[in-house]
């Protein structure tokens, strides 16, 4: 965890060189729409305050942001300064098709009236015609009488989402935060409030004398979490008190520090750029240096799409450097992407109040992109048209099937996704129950593609020795007994297929392919037995056409066998996705195609 702030208060200090964030006691606040006053302080519009921004791939509407006095986050209803939430300055709910004060719990009433309070505390005495504008609005505007307010009730119930600031008129470019008189009221706030703090000490991230901070700032924008936010540091129980010592004062965080590594996570969060979710795990990431260019390059690495042909290239040629880093970093370089930098990669996953860290990864930019090019090397396969496996590719295979009774939607083990990725940015094996869920989708669909053949493959090859791992393609050198059984079920199954003048609804596959991986003893003797009749049959109707002839398949069969002293009782997990891949080679051997046309019936392919 300690790395960690302190990665990011790092970067809070390149990020403020390069003037991303306001400064001290402020904040650059989204606002979608400001609110068109007239000089009464009556709402005569709204006014759309966005621009085009690139989101992902895409151009969207986003909003423009709003330098503002910093929102706190005491919990319950408490109105900050100048606040832009529309439940307190409208103290209207969207219910039902229309917008209502009313509530279980009276919370539109209580947090309007907190916002009138504040506020008017605040700009009392202040005068220049859009203070007294907003001071009117303050003062008259009645929820009660606004629930077919014109102007609000298109947002529908988007409006909870939306922020808003004033403006005097629908010309103006000047809205209330800009006042200069609350500008210099709120300046004078934070410098009477500075210091006032109980506890002071030497801060664990900076090493200075500074205030220790009682309450950390809420973090935003995580997928799954509370839209007001969760605490990356928070001590609730009385177990984890030290030395009379509560709340985050056991974190010996100062202040200072505590702002900058809030400001800067939130920030990551709100960036495209700088952040991505899978399942319930969201990945931040960034470079200890200036630009963007290290992280894009990154994300698009790691989340590209399968029509991404230029970085699809990229990628192909980063594989193939995997046996030397020094030409990934010369491929880096030549980005103008310095190799060396550090890099952070971090995974986070919510819960009910606060943020659990799944992992933090920090290594130089060229090692972290030689560890996804090994990735993208252990998963590569014959059959996969030379094409990279997206990540959200990976996941989807690794879906489960049935849903829940309650909600009908797909099951996500969010564990598992994080040690995914773990495994992936680290260079590390990957989780065991990676390969026993592949194992059983292949055994349940009657398609096995490519991308779950890569898979087992890149599980198998980091738990073995280097000279026990599996090949792209078929391997004719690979004399292990489950890579040989799985060549021999390809070839009786083919065999049956080819047996027949018509398709067949259902094949040895179906019947004897789980039986076949696992207990190899007791499925193949009834499977030669099985396959004899078949080759009787193709002997007897043998014609031209392109099926090869029962010669053919005696010989394919001898050869398989000459290798194969014994059918094993037993294979353990990582033999059965051996006995898979031998599957998957002998049926790409099988059913490839030469001078143009196939070997076996094309109709009969059912592997990619």
């Amino acid at each position: 965890m300690s790395m960690l702030i302190q990665g990011l208060v790092n970067y809070y200090d390149i990020l403020a060189e390069e003037g991303k964030f306001a400064k001290t006691g402020y904040a650059n606040v989204p606002i979608d729409y400001l609110v068109v006053l007239d000089p009464d302080g009556k709402m005569v519009g709204l006014t759309e305050h966005t621009k085009m921004a690139m989101v992902g791939k895409k151009e969207k509407a986003v909003p423009k942001t709003l330098v503002m006095p910093k929102r706190h986050d005491i919990p319950g209803i408490h109105a900050n300064i100048l606040e832009h939430r529309a439940l307190y300055i409208f103290g209207l709910n969207f219910e039902d098709g229309r917008l209502t004060p009313e509530d279980r719990t009276h919370k539109a009433v209580k947090s309007h009236e907190a916002f009138v309070a504040t506020t008017l505390a605040f700009i009392e005495g202040m005068d220049s015609p859009l203070i007294n504008a907003f001071r009117q609005f303050v003062l008259n505007w009645c929820p009660e009488e606004e629930t077919d307010n014109p102007h609000l009730l298109p947002l529908g119930k988007t409006i909870s989402l939306k922020r808003f600031s004033f403006i005097l008129n629908a010309s103006s470019a000047k809205p209330i935060s800009d006042e200069t008189l609350i500008r210099e009221k709120y300046e004078a706030m934070l410098k009477a409030g500075k210091g006032t703090s109980q506890v002071q000490g030497i801060c664990a991230v900076t090493g200075e004398v500074d205030e220790i901070a009682r309450l950390h700032t809420k973090i935003k924008g995580m997928k799954g979490g509370q839209s007001s936010g969760q605490t990356l540091v928070s001590f609730n129980n009385p177990s984890e008190s030290s030395y009379g010592l509560t709340q985050s004062f056991n974190s010996s965080i100062g202040v200072r520090a505590m702002e900058a590594y809030t400001e800067t996570l939130n920030y990551l969060l709100s960036d495209a750029a700088h952040h991505c979710a899978f399942g319930d795990t969201t990945l931040i990431f960034w470079s200890e240096g200036p630009g963007d260019r290290p992280e894009t390059l990154l994300s698009e690495a790691m989340f590209f799409a399968d029509d991404d042909r230029d970085l699809n290239m990229e990628l192909t040629e980063l594989m193939k450097d995997v046996s030397s880093t020094t030409v990934i970093a010369e491929r880096l370089d030549a980005r103008t992407i310095d190799p060396d930098i550090p890099f952070y990669i971090v995974g986070l996953k919510p819960n009910a109040t606060r943020i659990s860290v799944k992992f933090i990864h920090r290594s130089e930019y060229a090692k972290l992109m030689f560890n996804i090019a090994k990735h993208q090397n252990d998963v590569n396969i014959i059959g996969n048209g030379d094409q990279p496996l997206p990540l959200f590719w990976l996941m989807k295979q690794l879906e489960r099937q049935e849903t829940t009774k309650s909600s009908g939607t797909k099951k996500e083990d969010g564990a598992m996704t994080a040690k995914i990725l773990e495994a992936i940015i680290t260079g590390t094996p990957y989780p065991a129950k990676m390969l026993k869920i592949l194992i059983h989708r292949v055994r349940i669909d009657p398609y096995f593609r490519w991308q779950r053949a890569g898979m087992i493959k890149a599980c198998i090859n980091r738990n073995v020795a280097k000279e026990e791992e599996l090949s792209v393609a078929l391997d004719l050198e690979n004399k292990t007994p489950a890579y040989l059984c799985g060549r021999l079920f390809a070839v009786l199954e083919l065999i049956q297929r080819n047996s027949s003048t018509s398709d067949l609804n259902r094949t040895i596959k179906d019947g004897y392919f789980a039986q076949a991986s696992s207990k190899p003893a007791v499925a193949f003797p009834k499977l030669l037995r099985l396959s004899q009749n078949h080759l009787k049959k193709i002997k007897r109707d043998s014609a031209e056409g392109g099926k090869r002839t029962h010669r053919y398949y005696e010989n394919l069969i001898s050869q398989i066998m000459d290798d194969l002293t014994a059918f094993p009782k037993l294979l353990n997990l990582n033999e059965q996705g051996m006995f898979m891949i031998g599957y998957y080679h002998q049926n790409q051997e099988l059913y490839k195609k030469s001078n143009g046309r196939s070997q076996a019936d094309p109709k009969d392919q059912d592997v990619n």
